[in-house]
């Protein structure tokens, strides 16, 4: 059962305010229990102890009506019948001397219904005609009923954030998201519904992003997750997931919003929320953003995902400048030249500082990978890795790692550009090394070639050795033996040209 009225459970261990979220036991599932806080009982943290118990074993005693208090109209009333509501104002000035209590005028908003138009009636009664109730469960309520549960824990967190208890806040926050997430779409029936579904659900999921990192960074020492706090690396975790959850889930319902920006939900925010264009897709929309970007990075590590959300949130600030820019970030704000400067005003320096230091980061990280992917790999041709080539920048270097690591952002740009010079030179001088490497190889081939070439040539003559007589006078021979063979060719013919003409 989920109860937010100002009611006292009396328990055999004294007297117990009602919770202000749903809880049940790991121990007793079976049972529907409620989280009550013995307020007159302190630990030694200041915190009042926790009891769960079953509602029908406690007696539940009203406290003095006041503002939130969840009525009833008696049975004698006139105004029986018409259902409940939530106590804005009580009027004690029309107290008599005689402190007569009936005389007390109540100011009441009924919630067990509304007019045509989803605006609420507000009835002034005398108190003596109310009855403090416990407020109706939570499985029990209208889409519109849901709304405004949820809005009274939004109500209840704020004064916990401005006092710094940003824990509890979180807490109360999420029972508010939790009731927001019970209602369907198919149940809500009109705009208005919708309208004022996702102007709490965004407000409250920024607010619980925004807890959440105050909890990553320590400030509410009281804050534990599971036993876990922020000085512990799981803690950390948990709170970076709920930053990260959180601030993602707003920018998503603020971009569908975007995207049917000329429909009827759009305009109706407008006109009821007074949620103009700069404060929905410029404001709470690079609130949203920038609480994701520190939840990827600062709480989980993810510094290219963090740097990737905080350029889009720059280009929500610069949006309607660059229309490819805009096209492909899915944007579609044209600012005027004084909305672009106020943004400008109340987030560009922030924007500038984060970018700056998680480029830092990111670089330092890359850097890091190279020098391990050297390291665990090697390189030249003695098999030695860089790191053990150059000790000495592998001692800064290191140095610089560690100094990232801890959080320390120092980076000097001169330092930077020349070290990246000198990578690039030395570069260039390895590959006119291998180019140069490669050219004596291949000339060294080729020398081999041609003494090959040589080599076979000379078993068929040797010059040294002592040249015969056919070898000497091949020539001249060939040549008289072709002589003598033209003779007697010729001799031939002649006979046989004879003899034919004897005959």
């Amino acid at each position: 059962m989920i109860s937010v009225a100002d009611v006292i459970y009396h328990t055999s261990y004294g007297d117990a305010l009602v919770p202000l979220a749903p809880r049940t036991p790991k121990f007793l599932p079976e049972y529907r229990s409620v989280e009550l806080s013995l307020h007159n009982w302190k630990l030694a943290g200041g915190n009042s102890p926790k009891l769960y118990i079953s509602p029908e074993t406690s007696r539940i005693v009203p406290m003095q009506l006041k503002a939130g208090t969840h009525v009833t109209f008696t049975p004698s009333s006139q105004l029986r019948g018409v259902g409940w509501g939530v106590v804005d104002t009580v009027d004690m000035s029309s107290t008599s001397t005689t402190n007569n209590f009936s005389t007390t005028m109540v100011r009441v908003t009924v919630h067990s219904w509304r007019l045509a138009n989803n605006s609420y009636v507000t009835i002034s009664c005398p108190a003596n005609h109310l009855n403090p109730i416990t407020p109706p469960s939570v499985t029990v309520l209208n889409p519109a009923q849901k709304i405004d549960r949820a809005n009274m824990y939004r109500s209840l967190a704020t004064p916990l954030f401005s006092r710094g208890e940003f824990h509890s806040a979180f807490k109360i926050y999420e029972a508010g998201l939790y009731i927001m997430n019970l209602i369907s779409t198919d149940e809500l029936e009109c705009n208005h519904l919708r309208c004022g579904m996702l102007e709490g659900m965004v407000a409250m999921l920024n607010n619980s992003s925004m807890c959440a990192l105050k909890c990553l960074d320590g400030m509410d020492p009281a804050a534990k997750e599971n036993g876990k706090g922020a000085d512990t690396v799981e803690g950390q975790r948990i709170f970076a997931q709920q930053a990260i959850q959180c601030g993602g889930n707003s920018v998503m319902l603020i971009d569908a919003v975007g995207n049917k920006r000329h429909g009827k939900v759009r305009a109706l925010l407008l006109k009821k929320y007074k949620l103009t264009d700069i404060k929905l897709f410029g404001e709470w929309k690079l609130k949203a953003l920038l609480q994701l970007a520190r939840g990827l990075g600062e709480g989980m590590g993810d510094w290219q995902y963090g740097l990737k959300t905080l350029r889009t949130a720059e280009a929500v600030i610069s949006s309607g400048l660059d229309a490819e820019a805009d096209a492909k970030n899915k944007l579609n704000e044209n600012w005027s030249d004084d909305e672009r400067a106020s943004l400008e005003k109340s987030f560009g320096r922030q924007l500038q500082k984060y970018l700056k230091g998680y480029s830092a980061r990111l670089s330092a990280e890359q850097k890091k990978e190279k020098k391990r992917a050297r390291a665990m790999f090697g390189g030249g041709s003695s098999g030695d890795s860089p790191a053990k080539k150059n000790p000495k920048n592998n001692r800064n270097s290191n140095s610089n790692s560690s100094s990232c690591s801890n959080g320390e952002e120092k980076k000097n740009n001169d330092n930077d550009i020349s070290n990246k010079e000198k990578r690039r030179d030395k570069h260039k001088e390895d590959r006119k090394e291998v180019h140069a490497k490669k050219k004596v190889v291949k000339e060294r081939r080729v020398e081999k070639e041609e003494e090959e070439e040589e080599g076979k040539k000379v078993e068929f003559k040797d010059p040294d050795s002592p040249r015969s007589f056919m070898e000497e006078h091949g020539e001249l021979l060939l040549l008289s033996a072709g002589l003598g063979a033209l003779v007697v060719a010729g001799t031939m013919l002649a006979r046989t040209f004879k003899n034919k003409s004897i005959g």
